[in-house]
């Protein structure tokens, strides 16, 4: 459902003090148990990654770094953070989910590669004859 998705994303950018744009997450059914009475979806198991992309200046190395430390201080107060999902995500569906955090990851910082400078332009000049 696309409404819980977006609330993930806005909840998690919300702990981390970025803007709900700067974070995509990707969301991967991992097992599920169908009630057999009525075939209904009684429970899932989801697993969630969060990309959180940043706008490249002279702070972004220190502000990733802060973010990367701030998931590791989610990562010790998971219970805090499933709260605080599981309500941006009932909020957002007027649904009844409960989220429970498994495992919060160690934070990975990528920097961007440099872009290559550009190779010359070629000159209208002719070229020299060969002696």
């Amino acid at each position: 459902e696309p409404a819980v998705k977006t609330s993930l994303e806005e909840g998690m950018a919300s702990k981390l003090g970025v803007d709900a744009g700067d974070v995509q997450a990707t969301l991967t059914l991992k097992a599920r148990r169908l009630a057999l009475q009525h075939r209904r979806l009684s429970s899932a198991r989801v697993a969630v990654d969060f990309v959180v992309t940043l706008e490249n200046s002279s702070t972004t190395s220190s502000t990733a770094q802060v973010i990367a430390d701030q998931v590791q201080t989610l990562s010790t107060d998971s219970n805090q953070l499933a709260t605080d999902l599981t309500t941006a995500v009932n909020t957002a569906t007027s649904g009844n989910f409960t989220i429970d955090i498994v495992e919060v990851s160690q934070a990975v910082v990528m920097e961007p590669e440099p872009t290559p400078a550009p190779t010359p332009a070629p000159t209208t000049a002719p070229t020299p004859a060969a002696p």
